[in-house]
């Protein structure tokens, strides 16, 4: 518009468009650049996430199988001291029996205990 009326200006117009041309060259450029660097960045963060929490897992699942073990053996050690006790228990049934019978006996002999 400007070197239609100023044939001389013609120069410099073309001079100011090249270099809008440029910056805006320039701008998507680096908008692009940015966006690249930005999409590396995410990746690199999902592979550490996704690293963590693989690892996490597979603590998790260690400490799930120690604790069925721990919980297998207590649950063992459980039966054993209850079967143990089973027996005290008969055993001290037998005796207070035995005792009962002794007491009855030597009574009817007329020995007072």
């Amino acid at each position: 518009m400007i070197t239609r009326d100023n044939p001389s200006m013609n120069s410099t117009a073309e001079t100011i468009f090249l270099s809008n041309s440029d910056f805006e060259i320039r701008e998507r450029c680096r908008a692009r650049e940015d966006a690249i660097v930005h999409e590396q960045f995410q990746k690199q963060q999902i592979e550490t996430l996704t690293a963590e929490l693989t690892k996490a897992n597979e603590e998790k699942a260690q400490i799930a199988k120690e604790s069925d073990a721990k919980l297998a053996k207590v649950t063992e050690e459980k039966k054993e001291s209850d079967a143990k006790l089973a027996k005290v228990t008969e055993e001290k049934k037998k005796s207070d029996e035995e005792n009962a019978l002794l007491r009855q006996i030597l009574k009817d002999h007329g020995i007072d205990v």
